[in-house]
């Protein structure tokens, strides 16, 4: 099982000196469009016909061990990637720890508000990857964002009075 997910991040989270590409796009300045295209290419569908055009949800439990659910978002003004996040059984933790610590190098590693959570933050150019283990949680979350557009992304959705723009935080 370690070969498989070993070979999963080997396969999906290459990275060159100037970019870090996930299912063969380079992150930092991805279409979301062209993200789509290649996680569809891939054979990867949405989760429950979930496309919006802001927030996407992808079945990715046949992709590797572990894997439940893919999210990504897409900065509305310009059409690029803003995150993209992998739900994953908690008990792959160590095994991608490791492979990000191999990959990124060592981590900055912050403590939750329980014993049971955390997070281990690797930056590189511009792009955010934070790994969190949620305390009494189903999933961990393995999250690619580019900065400045989640950023803009926040601040978008913190300007927004009655969420119309995100119906999926709705209240």
């Amino acid at each position: 099982m370690k070969k498989i997910l070993f070979l999963f991040l080997s396969l999906f989270t290459a990275q060159t000196a100037a970019a870090i590409e996930l299912f063969g796009v380079n992150i930092t300045n991805a279409d979301a469009e062209l993200f789509r295209k290649a996680i569809t290419a891939r054979g990867i569908q949405p989760a429950n016909n979930r496309v919006t055009g802001v927030f996407d949800s992808y079945d990715v439990k046949s992709l590797f061990p572990g894997a439940i659910e893919l999210y990504i978002a897409q900065d509305q003004d310009t059409g690029k990637l803003a995150f993209v996040e992998y739900c994953i059984a908690p008990n792959h933790r160590m095994r991608i720890h490791e492979v990000l610590t191999n990959r990124y190098g060592g981590a900055l590693e912050k403590p939750g508000r329980f014993l049971s959570d955390s997070a281990s933050v690797w930056k590189q150019n511009g792009v955010e990857i934070t790994l969190t283990q949620y305390p009494r949680h189903a999933c961990m979350s393995l999250t690619y964002a580019v900065v400045d557009r989640l950023n803009a992304l926040h601040q978008r959705y913190a300007s927004q009075t009655n969420n119309s723009l995100y119906p999926e935080f709705a209240l």
